[in-house]
């Protein structure tokens, strides 16, 4: 078992994930080595008979077969079941072999050798198609990166084999019944789908039919459009471009190693042809299962997609730049055979180990069903036009060259390529963390913007807004709202007109906030036709506020109303009017209701006083503050928050400990603004404050932003380290971000949150081998998850903030590909130290496992119960939320008791409700005879 365990953690497989792993591993295996064999074969069979200039016409007509085949396949791939697709391919595979070889045995003519070679490269289509579709639909991104590598490092030995198999079987039974080899090969790949299909890991059901939010389809379809279309995603469109450039080079250097082959041995047989080539190509493989299986996982860890990607074109350039530049290189054909032979080697050892692996990886964030797209996109329609692109590359060269291979033109031809490989190997990045992001949002953009300048638009709107809903008819009219007031008039008016009374009063409000004259008339028709009583008032507000300072007078009746709430709309109506007579009329009503004996109309003018927000009425304020009446204090508060005075913030918070009024004056906090922010930071520092109101103040005050504001919530976090996640939660909100000055801080609070994490997974660990506890185990995940999320709030601070935040929601989603995208998104905008530490801690997997990869050691685990007990509720190192301190004490035996009494104690005067009541109550157990 210990010898397992060793062999997964080298291959970076964790347990769970073996029996998987190993069954991909042995499918891919089998086809592998014969899919080798047939190739080795076919290469064999036709350069023995054809001249080296008429490979690039095998590599058209692959081409051509190959678009079509991965045509079918899209086609077969959403008719067919995931299980039944894949058994029909590898049977399909399998006897194409068999009939080349039947057609060989019955003196097929030589034209179709060229039928033959290219048809290695439709097995090889069929087999990645089926293969990488599967591993895709089975890993998420996470997985992907670390076993991609593993599950496809099956095609290596198998090719391995295969090309030996062909050096050293060939020359005792010929190329021709080697066929038969590659065949069965093929066909045993059978029993490893069936050990899937009967443990229904292929009972996969991919939904083809997904539509995704778009624009209403218009005339003019660009070409832009057309592409993104066609390719479903900015992603798989970088990766098809990348992997076009890929295969366009690979032909080149595989063409240009096949010529120098064909030179150097044109008067060998074909079978030791196939010998040398098996041989050569066997020392590629045999390097490149060591660099699938023990590197490519850890490199795609390590160095990420970026990096992993620019592996192969940095290699092969400083071959190619030996050929190119060294004179003594280029005029020795020996050695160029070798350097083009390690450059095909290269080529395919680390396309089959790094590449392939990573560019399936990097399109698991995409929805599966545009995966499948992608990668039958990538496979059976890129890689054919890349296939027939190379081709003619090699034509127009031999042409220019006369109808030979010029080193230096195709090393300078390649050079030019990789350059283009890496610069999309940037954008393919840039494309990757974009989808990550994209992945985690649930949000889509719906429509179009209306265009409110043409006449069109105006008339649907003019006929939708009356038999619209209410919430629609609200809308539109704040679209209206926008309109030149030569063009609002007639909306407002259907608005006016509307049965529902939201709506009216919608455009009442907009009539009054434009101050249109021209719809006077149609508010004193609505009221004069006995609206209710909102409505009513509303509507002599609006009236009041617009009118002619001659016609004001005609309203000096509403002051006198008994409605109170028409009094109130005509006094705010007729301050707001501004006319000497208006507002002499309507301060003389307001001083009355100030100083009246009923409480309804002392309410009612603090009520006005905050509809105006005039600072200048404060002091009519300051009395009805502090009025015996409940009702009226209430009012008189909430209209203080909308004046926006220091001091009258002053007055009021002092009332904040009155529990009635919290509610009221945290809002009128909140309205007050900046104006209350040095009251709001004093209190929040107040040691006598209750922690339930003290949270609330942190969330307050960040809502009314500002650099104060984010001060005092900073300092608050050596203050206050048991509120440090309500405190970053404050910070988010009003938008901070770590600078040069407190850098080293927040690096800290990094570091130690970090440290904690681990901590408690070894806590986890211990409690889970020895302790079996399950209350003391699910506080301490729960204590784990949250330092998780107070690391996720203080990376939003130094790293961008937006991909951050997806990130955070991702985890929250809970399910298994969000957290692997949000793992993914922080391992690309986090430092990579710290990314990866991260991950480690979080990431799923057995909580062994994850200390093993810390390098964690017995002495990080608590000795005993005892230990763990006196650690949780001394908080000498660490600090442990109060529900993770009331478990560990209500789980304590009398013994446990006894020897941490001093630790239980203190909790007896703890302002927290839960530790005061848990620890009286245990202690009493020690009170108590056996």
């Amino acid at each position: 078992m210990n010898n397992s365990n060793q062999i997964l953690k080298l291959l970076n497989i964790r347990r769970d994930e073996s029996w998987l792993v190993s069954q991909l591993f042995f499918l891919q295996f089998f086809q592998g080595a014969g899919v080798a064999l047939f190739f080795t074969v076919a290469n064999a069979l036709f350069l023995e008979k054809h001249e080296i200039h008429q490979l690039p016409k095998v590599y058209m007509l692959a081409a051509g077969m190959l678009l079509i085949a991965g045509f079918i396949y899209s086609k077969l791939e959403h008719a067919l079941p995931v299980k039944k697709l894949i058994g029909a391919v590898i049977i399909f595979m399998a006897v194409s072999v068999g009939l080349f070889r039947l057609g060989i045995f019955v003196g097929l003519p030589d034209w179709s050798l060229y039928l033959m070679a290219a048809w290695y490269y439709i097995l090889y289509l069929l087999s990645n198609l089926e293969f990488w579709g599967l591993s895709a639909l089975l890993f998420d991104i996470r997985q992907s990166k670390r076993l991609f590598g593993i599950i496809s490092a099956g095609d290596i030995p198998a090719k391995f084999i295969g090309y030996f198999s062909a050096y050293l079987v060939i020359p005792f039974i010929g190329s021709v019944d080697t066929l038969y080899i590659s065949m069965v090969s093929i066909g045993l790949s059978l029993f490893f789908w069936y050990r899937l299909m009967r443990a229904g890991k292929l009972d996969i059901h991919v939904n083809h039919h997904h539509v995704a939010a778009h624009e209403p389809p218009t005339a003019d379809i660009s070409v832009t459009k057309l592409i993104q279309g066609f390719f479903g995603s900015n992603l798989i469109l970088s990766v098809a471009a990348l992997s076009f450039v890929v295969v366009t080079a690979s032909t080149i250097i595989n063409f240009t190693f096949y010529a120098e082959v064909k030179e150097r041995m044109h008067e060998h047989s074909n079978a030791n042809l196939a010998a040398f080539i098996g041989l050569f190509l066997s020392v590629g493989r045999l390097v490149a299962v060591f660099v699938k299986l023990l590197l490519t996982g850890k490199l795609a860890d390590a160095l990420g997609i970026k990096g992993s990607l620019l592996i192969t074109p940095l290699v092969l350039l400083i071959a190619i730049f030996a050929v190119t530049l060294s004179p003594s290189l280029s005029e020795d054909s020996t050695i160029i055979l070798y350097v083009f032979g390690i450059m095909a080697v290269l080529s395919e050892t680390l396309k089959a180990s790094i590449q392939d692996p990573v560019f399936i990886a990097v399109m698991q964030p995409l929805r599966t069903s545009l995966r499948l797209r992608g990668h039958t996109i990538v496979k059976g329609v890129m890689d054919p036009f890349a296939l027939a692109f190379g081709s003619i590359i090699i034509f127009v060269v031999m042409g220019v060259t006369g109808n030979g291979v010029n080193m230096h033109a195709i090393g300078y031809l390649l050079i030019g390529l990789i350059a283009v490989w890496v610069a999309l190997i940037f954008i393919v990045d840039q494309n990757y963390l974009t989808s990550l992001v994209e992945g985690l949002s649930n949000r889509y953009v719906n429509g179009r913007d209306i265009d409110l300048t043409k006449e069109e638009t105006r008339k649907i709107l003019s006929e939708k807004i009356p038999t619209a809903k209410a919430g629609e008819a609200i809308y539109l009219l704040q679209l209206a709202a926008k309109l030149p007031d030569s063009h609002k008039d007639d909306l407002l008016r259907k608005g006016l007109a509307h049965t529902d009374e939201k709506v009216q009063l919608e455009a009442i409000k907009i009539v009054e906030a434009n101050k249109l004259q021209s719809l006077l008339p149609e508010l004193q028709i609505l009221i004069s036709s006995h609206p209710s009583r909102q409505i009513l008032a509303q509507g002599i507000q609006a009236v009041c506020t617009i009118k002619h300072e001659e016609d004001v007078e005609d309203f000096s009746p509403y002051l006198d109303n008994k409605d109170l709430n028409v009094v109130k709309a005509s006094v705010i109506g007729l301050l707001k009017n501004g006319s000497i007579n208006a507002v002499v009329s309507a301060g003389q009503k307001l001083q009355q209701l100030r100083d009246s004996a009923g409480e309804d109309e002392r309410a009612i003018a603090a009520e006005v006083v905050g509809a105006l927000r005039v600072k200048s009425f404060y002091p009519s304020l300051l009395t009805l503050l502090g009025d015996k009446s409940e009702k009226v204090m209430m009012a008189a508060i909430e209209a203080s928050g909308r004046l926006q005075s220091e001091k009258l913030v002053k007055v009021f918070v002092e009332k904040l400990q009155t529990k009635k009024l919290e509610r009221a004056i945290l809002d009128a906090l909140l309205e007050s603004g900046q104006a209350a922010v040095k009251t709001i930071s004093a209190f929040i520092m107040d040691a006598n404050i209750n922690k339930d109101l003290r949270l609330k103040l942190f969330h307050l005050i960040a809502k009314t932003g500002g650099a104060h504001a984010q001060n005092v919530l900073e300092l608050c976090i050596d203050k206050y380290p048991e509120c440090r996640a309500e405190i970053y939660a404050a910070l988010h909100l009003c938008r901070f971000r770590v600078q040069e000055s407190n850098k080293e801080k927040f690096d800290d609070l990094i570091e130690k949150d970090m440290s904690f994490s681990a901590h408690l997974l070894s806590q986890i660990a211990w409690i889970q081998r020895n302790h079996e506890n399950q209350s003391i185990e699910s506080a301490l995940m729960l204590e784990f998850d949250q330092a998780k999320t107070r690391l996720l709030w203080l990376f939003s601070f130094t790293y961008e903030e937006e991909k951050i935040m997806r990130a955070k929601n991702g985890f929250q989603l809970n399910k298994k590909e969000s957290i692997a995208n949000a793992h993914e998104i922080i391992d690309m905008v986090v430092y990579r130290e710290i990314a990866s530490r991260f991950n480690t801690i979080f990431e799923q997997a057995p909580v062994p496992e994850r200390l093993a990869l810390l390098k964690a050691t017995e002495q990080d685990q608590p000795a005993d119960f005892d230990a763990l007990a006196k650690e949780v509720l001394s908080g000498s190192e660490y600090i442990y939320n109060p529900w993770t301190k009331a478990v560990v004490m209500y789980s304590m035996t009398r013994e446990d008791i006894a020897k941490s009494t001093s630790y239980v104690r203190p909790f007896l005067s703890s302002p927290e409700l839960l530790l005061r009541e848990t620890s009286e109550e245990i202690l009493k157990k020690t009170a108590t005879p056996a």
